[in-house]
């Protein structure tokens, strides 16, 4: 996450110098001065009720919290005038670029991977094989449902193994990326297992059959949605 934080970083310099200059050369001074008040006073009062929540209770700390407000509030005034900068340069096109840079910062990306829903498929193959295998092999039920003063216990129904050796390459894989989808769209936690099970079932193949392409995918970035079909040569 490092080395996307430092690339982001020179994207939003190489943008942003130009738009701060473009803001002064092309936007009337009414609309500059305004707007840069607005930024730094929203952006220091963001930071002073951050600073005021993560400190509460603390002594002594008032120099510090001002001293992040004023870094905070000149950051968000100089981004402000950017962004009008961008928009008298180059118009509408100039917004949709800020919601790109912004969906694409470190923070929303980085919450977003750690995300709950994301982290469910978000892994490598090879990492979601690891986990499918150690749920896979538990020997204890899957779930239990109350009934009256009592628990009935539900276990799981394996379906018949398919025989994946008659299936093609192309096949092995289709049914990889279609199995993504069916996890997605399960909701019972039997239905979770068989899928996942079957998902192990289709890595192991596809390591069988081809063990250096299968691996050049992983190195690849793999993900659990991803077609490894052109690996598998």
């Amino acid at each position: 996450m490092g080395v996307y934080r430092r690339v982001w970083w020179v994207i939003i310099v190489v943008v942003g110098v130009p738009a701060l200059a473009a803001a002064v050369a092309l936007a009337p001074f009414e609309t500059v001065v305004p707007m840069a008040s607005i930024g730094a006073l929203a952006g220091a009062g963001f930071a002073l009720g951050a600073g005021a929540r993560g400190r509460a209770g603390a002594h002594g700390m008032a120099g510090g919290r001002y001293r992040a407000a004023a870094r905070a509030g000149g950051l968000t005034a100089a981004a402000t005038v950017a962004v009008v900068g961008l928009v008298y340069a180059v118009g509408p096109a100039g917004l949709a670029l800020v919601g790109l840079l912004a969906a694409a910062s470190p923070m929303v990306v980085s919450r977003a991977r750690a995300h709950p829903w994301l982290a469910r498929f978000a892994g490598s193959p090879r990492e979601a094989s690891q986990r499918v295998r150690t749920v896979a092999t538990r020997s204890e039920p899957a779930t239990t449902a109350g009934t009256g003063g009592g628990a009935a216990v539900v276990t799981i129904s394996r379906e018949p193994a398919q025989d994946l050796r008659v299936l093609s390459d192309t096949e092995l894989c289709y049914e990889w990326r279609r199995s993504f989808v069916a996890l997605q769209r399960a909701r019972l936690p039997v239905r979770c297992v068989t899928v996942v099970q079957a998902r192990a079932r289709y890595l192991d193949e596809m390591e069988r059959r081809h063990p250096a392409g299968f691996h050049a995918w992983l190195a690849h970035g793999a993900r659990a949605a991803s077609d490894p079909t052109r690996y598998l040569k």
